[in-house]
């Protein structure tokens, strides 16, 4: 999203000015994971280490299925191109499959919906802008005519 404009009102001057997109929104996916439970403070029995560990890979081969799945998406989203033959663009691939991290890759979603929300908001302050000049410019005849 780095380069993409935002516009905020500027009540004082009446204009839209653009701003660089803050792109604020991530996950700290570790934080989530560990966060309200206690660290261990007794010693683990090992037939409950191995149930342990055999669970966290049957998770982690879960996570790693939906990343790949994810990143293939990915690719496909915005590296394949041409209608009616599609094409893609290894280049670009390769520069979104290195991008980001597991929170981003969470993320994905809520910050396209964050994108489009803004998008709309901007159309609408311009349009509230254009209708706020033609008040003024019937406020202003009127004045003159009246």
């Amino acid at each position: 999203m780095a380069g993409k404009k935002s516009t905020e009102f500027s009540a004082r001057r009446g204009k839209v000015v653009p701003l660089p997109m803050r792109s604020g929104a991530t996950i700290d996916v570790e934080k989530l994971l560990l966060q309200g439970q206690s660290a261990p403070t007794v010693l683990v029995p090992k037939e409950l280490q191995v149930a342990i560990d055999r669970r966290a890979r049957a998770l982690s081969d879960q996570a790693y299925a939906l990343c790949r799945e994810h990143l293939h998406r990915r690719v496909a989203f915005t590296c394949e191109v041409g209608y009616p033959e599609r094409v893609l663009l290894m280049d670009k691939a390769f520069a979104v499959v290195s991008e980001g991290d597991l929170g981003d890759a969470l993320l994905h979603e809520y910050k396209r919906k964050l994108v489009e929300i803004q998008q709309r908001a901007s159309l609408a302050l311009d349009l509230s802008l254009k209708f706020d000049d033609e008040i003024k410019s019937a406020l202003k005849a009127q004045v003159h005519h009246g």
